[in-house]
């Protein structure tokens, strides 16, 4: 099955044909990928019992990229 990197988009992190930084993104199947764009953030955690928020932090805190990890400090500090 393909991955997908799915961006979680929110009137604070992208503007109309902006992409949110990848600080905002999770990998999800594309399956599943389209039904977050078609449903939105919180009725797809809300379906699955899950945080994309968290995780697409959890992954950045994670990330061995240090451009990556200091991105997610910005956003927490703002």
């Amino acid at each position: 099955m393909r991955v997908d990197f799915a961006h979680l988009r929110s009137a604070a992190n992208a503007g109309k044909d902006q992409t949110p930084h990848d600080v905002f993104g999770v990998s999800l199947c594309r399956t599943h990928h389209v039904e977050q764009h078609a449903i939105g953030v919180d009725a797809f955690d809300n379906k699955y019992g899950i945080d994309l928020w968290a995780l697409a932090a959890e992954f950045a805190r994670r990330s061995p990229d240090w451009e990556m990890r200091a991105s997610l400090k910005m956003v927490s500090a703002g």
